[in-house]
């Protein structure tokens, strides 16, 4: 919560939106280098492990990472697994990971802004539809 707030301090009250992009470029900026996976094998590290002792993660660690920041000051999560690889589409894998902040708006709708610190298009893009070679699946791990 302590480091969550501490990245965010700039930014003004309720402004979800400067909240996002700043967790976003913290993230992409100071934090994480890319790292692939061990061969063989889904290795799924703490975002402690990542932000305090490592520094390098792949998708999936990078976009939990970005959860405990945005859950952390009270924004909403989900992660959104996408199959963007053909041949592993085939074979019902998902290929990349990323995580999502929710926000409620004023008209009590609720709008997911990506932060796909790996992919590198900035705050709130997400795969477009016609990248996907089946649909996503997301989670919600805290509700806006």
């Amino acid at each position: 919560v302590q480091d969550s707030r501490a990245i965010v301090r700039e930014c003004p009250a309720r402004d979800w939106a400067c909240e996002g992009k700043t967790i976003y470029d913290y993230t992409f900026d100071e934090v994480v280098t890319y790292r692939n996976d061990p061969v063989f094998m889904e290795w799924i590290q703490s975002p402690g492990y990542t932000l305090y002792v490592d520094g390098s993660s792949d998708c999936d660690d990078q976009a939990t990472l970005v959860g405990g920041f945005d859950t952390s000051i009270g924004r909403g999560f989900r992660l959104g697994a996408y199959m963007l690889d053909r041949e592993k589409a085939e074979a019902g894998e998902y290929s990349h990971v990323l995580g999502e902040m929710g926000v409620r708006l004023p008209d009590g709708s609720v709008r997911w802004l990506g932060q796909d610190t790996v992919a590198r298009k900035g705050f709130g893009w997400t795969p477009p539809e016609k990248e996907w070679f089946g649909p996503p699946n997301f989670l919600i791990v805290s509700s806006p």
